[in-house]
């Protein structure tokens, strides 16, 4: 049987994805397909060459059928009702997400229930959802049903470089955009359809934004709020400049890097307290995904979630962890429900820094071993080695949809990420404690406010350096593609074989 099927799977099923998007076969000759080679994958199980080819020919078929499916809308769904040039309605539905707070005006998704267009007609029972922007200052929560009147229109197509922010808002299925005057009323029916574990940790990190806005300065407050719960919009544009030009803004995103952070300090605080080793772990799972949902369930820290709950279970059940095959899982249960992901900026980022970890870092390690140098100039070593690898392997999309490189990234993570694990234990740190000894806050504040202007200085200065970055123009795609074909070539030549345990297993030893 197969070693890895799940990668198997998951590249077929992204393959399809693709073919999905561009090329147009009558959609049930494609089920036909599906089905036809799936069977053929049953009846063929006991031979391997054979069943290879109809899995991989099933799964291609399951992906090109998914993806029209997914975007496929409903007869009633709002995007049908919504002019390109906008029109007065007045809509009811419940509110799905956090009011984020822009310079002008509010942002925050709805789920729509009912469209009323013009007086006296009765309201028409529609689908899906819509992004509001709210030009008052009205308190709204997570939950809340509403009864909106404004202007209701599709999105513009606001391009800058690669990133197209209509396709943006597509992949997070929203086609339209209510705009609500300072003038229009905002009405509230009383009823709260939130679900309440969302509605309690939605609170709770608005309370934990609330004692970080307190404490700290607002520069220093955006950026922890950015690292610790995934509010990226209060950064402080001169200091998100600064990591853009060395390579390091990922430090801001919450991603695999923090949760990991985050699971080794609670992995340890249980430890101190004697927790037993496999509930432990059960805890450290729970934490993860509610911290997850705290974050906003950002595709990145998804990503990162699935990883670290596969490889969690496999100590609670005694399995060994496959760094591949947690990686096709996360991205094929991401795809599954959001198979337009496949062509967003992060989700792209998000797996290619960390398969370009495992591909790549076992070669970096092999050389290592073979030096046999003393321990701390080895971990030196390995740890330009896997800054080395990520920068490798998310270059060429930094460079199409970013138009920059940043050589002085390699060096630039190796001072700022150990620094990262401070400013987040801090800021763990700050919240916690803080909470329950509000005396400490100040005190506990200072502590954030250091590591976050010692990053800064660190990362000011190197992008100074010369050839510390370049501006480029906006490249082709076919440029990129041949720049990762052309790694995968170096690395490995004819033979495209994974090393026996992945870079991040090699990792992990050190």
């Amino acid at each position: 049987m197969l070693k890895r099927p799940l990668v198997l799977i998951c590249l077929c099923f992204i393959l399809g994805i693709f073919a999905g998007s561009i090329i147009c076969l009558n959609f049930l000759f494609s089920c036909a397909c599906l089905l036809i080679f799936y069977l053929a994958a049953i009846f063929t199980v006991q031979r391997k060459g054979l069943f290879i080819v109809f899995l991989s020919l099933s799964c291609f078929f399951l992906g090109y059928c998914h993806y029209p499916t997914e975007q496929a809308l409903a007869k009633n769904h709002i995007r049908n009702f919504t002019p390109t040039k906008g029109i007065s309605v007045q809509i009811k539905g419940f509110v799905t997400s956090e009011v984020i707070q822009k310079k002008r005006y509010g942002c925050f998704n709805l789920q729509v229930r009912e469209l009323s267009v013009g007086e006296g007609l009765a309201p028409a029972r529609v689908q899906g959802k819509i992004q509001v922007n709210l030009f008052s200052a009205v308190k709204i929560e997570y939950g809340q049903e509403l009864i909106l009147t404004g202007k209701l229109y599709q999105p513009y197509n606001f391009s800058s470089g690669s990133f197209d922010y209509q396709q943006y808002l597509k992949n997070k299925k929203i086609y339209s955009i209510l705009s609500i005057a300072k003038n229009n009323k905002v009405e509230y029916t009383g009823r709260n359809l939130g679900n309440p574990i969302k509605r309690f940790l939605f609170k709770l990190r608005k309370k934990q934004a609330a004692m970080i806005d307190l404490y700290l300065s607002p520069n220093a407050a955006g950026i922890i709020k950015a690292m610790l719960l995934g509010e990226r919009y209060n950064v402080p544009q001169f200091f998100n400049q600064a990591l853009q030009r060395t390579g390091t803004v990922h430090i801001l995103a919450v991603s695999g890097l923090h949760t990991g952070i985050i699971i080794f300090i609670v992995l340890i605080f249980l430890k101190i307290m004697q927790v037993p080793f496999r509930l432990r772990y059960c805890l450290t799972i729970i934490f993860v995904i509610l911290y997850c949902i705290l974050t906003g369930g950002r595709i990145s820290v998804i990503r990162s979630s699935i990883m670290a709950v596969v490889f969690l279970a496999g100590f609670i059940i005694d399995r060994d962890y496959d760094t591949y095959s947690s990686l096709a899982l996360s991205a094929l249960l991401i795809l599954w429900f959001m198979p337009g992901q496949i062509f967003a900026v992060g989700f792209q980022l998000s797996f290619a820094s960390v398969l370009s970890i495992i591909l790549f870092y076992g070669k970096f390690s092999d050389r290592l071993y073979c030096l046999k140098l003393k321990k701390p100039l080895q971990d030196l070593i390995a740890g330009i080695g896997v800054s080395f690898s990520a920068w490798l392997g998310t270059l060429g999309l930094v460079a199409y949809y970013f138009s920059i490189i940043s050589p002085i990234a390699v060096i630039a993570n190796l001072f700022i990420v150990p620094l990262l694990f401070l400013v987040i234990a801090s800021g763990l740190l700050f919240i916690s404690l803080g909470t329950i000894i509000p005396a400490l806050c100040p005190v506990l504040a200072l502590n954030c406010e250091f590591f976050i202007s010692l990053i800064y200085r660190i990362a000011n200065f190197l992008s100074g350096l010369p050839g510390a970055y370049f501006d480029l123009k906006q490249i082709s795609l076919i440029y990129v593609l041949g720049y990762y074909v052309l790694l995968l070539a170096v690395f490995y030549g004819k033979d495209l074989k994974p090393y026996k345990g992945s870079g991040l297993d090699r990792l992990t030893e050190n």
